[in-house]
Order: structure tokens, then sequence, then C-alpha cells
């Protein structure tokens, strides 16, 4: 993960690189970071280990969630938090309520990643992408809201393990209020369906690497409107909006606030950041 300064997309500065890196035969995805009342910084990350999985009900690329702190943003080093390991057993140990494995016919991964911290009412909670066994057939896609159990944000309880769901994968979400209407959104990142379509056509399968052909082209922001926080947290939301239009080539849209609400993604061809051409939303803020 790296770290960078700017007052636009076009003049980022990546003044770190490496703050935090993976345990040995891992990988980092997406997080967050947040500032402790301690005045210490925590970076909330993936972290995603890769073993065989072409067998039936393997837990190829398995995922946790990790914690790192730093005393400023700007720290060349951070120090991983080795007590914070969020893991599929250690919030659901008996299986009830998320895939663990890629089940047959499924045309994406099982899911356990993209942390997003936000406090609420004094309290700081977490929303994970996972994958729910309750729902039959492939759109088992859903968003987990979990609840810090102490201080320190080192354990965490489930409080709803599907606020949202009905869509093959629910990458990258956010939560925010809208300042104009005083609603919570939930923004979530998800993948055209034709995409799907032609990687099953194309005859892969999740449990082998995605460097084996998985089609990734098109992305879009998916926006979920709840008229209070009780509300959302019982996952009384209105039917999805598409955010941000689909867009060639961009890949886990995230809204960034203290841009002006622009929709920033990653270029799967380029790699680099991109910003989504016609979406904004100023009146979303985060909470607090």
């Amino acid at each position: 993960l790296a770290h960078g300064v700017g007052t636009s997309l076009d003049n980022i500065k990546f003044t770190c690189l490496d703050i935090i890196t993976p345990d040995s035969g891992s990988s980092i995805w997406s997080g967050c970071t947040v500032r402790h009342s301690d005045g210490k910084y925590l970076l909330f990350y993936t972290q995603r280990t890769s073993i065989d999985g072409t067998s039936e009900g393997s837990t190829w690329a398995h995922q946790s969630i990790r914690c790192a702190v730093a005393t400023s943003l700007d720290q060349a080093n951070w120090e991983r938090v080795d007590a914070m390991r969020l893991t599929i057993e250690s919030v659901d140990p008996t299986g009830v309520y998320f895939m663990r494995a890629t089940r047959q016919g499924d045309r994406t991964i099982h899911a356990w990643r993209d942390p997003f911290v936000f406090q609420h009412g004094g309290s700081s909670f977490m929303l994970v992408a996972a994958k729910s066994v309750a729902l039959p057939g492939i759109p088992a896609g859903c968003v987990a809201l979990l609840k810090a159990s102490d201080e320190g944000l080192l354990n965490w309880t489930l409080v709803n393990p599907s606020i949202v769901s009905g869509f093959e994968e629910l990458e990258v979400p956010q939560m925010y209020i809208d300042e104009t209407t005083k609603e919570v959104v939930l923004i979530a990142s998800t993948w055209d369906e034709e995409d799907y379509k032609e990687s099953v056509r194309q005859g892969v399968d999740p449990r082998q690497a995605m460097s084996l052909g998985v089609v990734r082209r098109t992305g879009q922001l998916l926006l979920f409107r709840a008229k209070d926080f009780d509300r959302a947290l019982l996952g009384e939301f209105t039917q999805e909006e598409v955010a941000a239009e689909a867009e060639i080539s961009m890949y886990a849209g995230m809204l960034v606030p203290e841009l002006d609400g622009a929709v920033i993604g990653f270029d799967l061809v380029t790699g680099e950041l991109r910003q989504a051409s016609s979406s904004r939303f100023p009146s979303l803020r985060r909470m607090i």
C-alpha cells in the first residue's frame, strides 16, 4: 500500500510507498484509514492468501481483515497490529452467515474484504464485502455490518450479516450522510452483467487464478438510500441507483468526499487512478 497527498486527482504525489507489506505468501487488497481518538491513524486493509483453488470447496484467495497503525499519515513504515485479525471464521464460527469458499456454478470467488470503518453516535462500525450462504444461486454478494466492541478497534461483533444484497459482488462498500436529504447512503462497486457472462463463455473458473482470463472490463457504482441510521442497520434501503455509469476499464470505484464527492477508481488497462467522467456527489459527508 502507498500514501499520497493532493488537492485533486491530477496533482496527487505519492510520498510513501510500501507503508505496510503482507505476510509471506500473501498480498494486500483495498481498505481504509481512520484517525483514532488517541491521535494515531489506523489503516484497515484486506490480506489475501492464495492456495491451490481448483477443487470444490477450496478457499483460494482466502481473505482476512488486518490493521496497521502510525502516528502520522506521512510515516514511511506503519506497524502491523498483530492482535487485530478479523476472519470469516472469527465472526461466523459455525458458517451460518457467510460463504467461506467458492460454490459450484459461482462466477466469482468468495469474499471477505474491503473494510470501511466509520463512526456514528460515538461508536465505530465496519462494512465488509462478503457473500451470503442464505442467498441461493449466483447473486450471493452482500455487505456485512460490524461494530467495534473495544475502544482500540481490535475486536468486532456482527450487527447485520447482510444490509444489502442481491448481486454477484458488492465490493469496496462505503457509507455516508447526505447533508441535503439527511439520508444514509451506502455505495458499493459491481461489475457489468456482460462481463460475468463473457467469463463463463470463455470457460473461466473463479477458483483458478484471475490471471487465467477472468473478463473484467466494465465497472459501475451502485447507490442505496435509507431514511436514517436505524433503518440502515436493518438493511431497509431503497432500490439501488446507478451512481456512476459503467465506464470501460474502470474498477473499484469509490467516492472521495474531500474531492467534492468525486468518484475515483482504477484503470484496468494502465493500473492508474481514474475519475468517473460525469459523477460527483458533493452533498455526501463522512459519518461522525
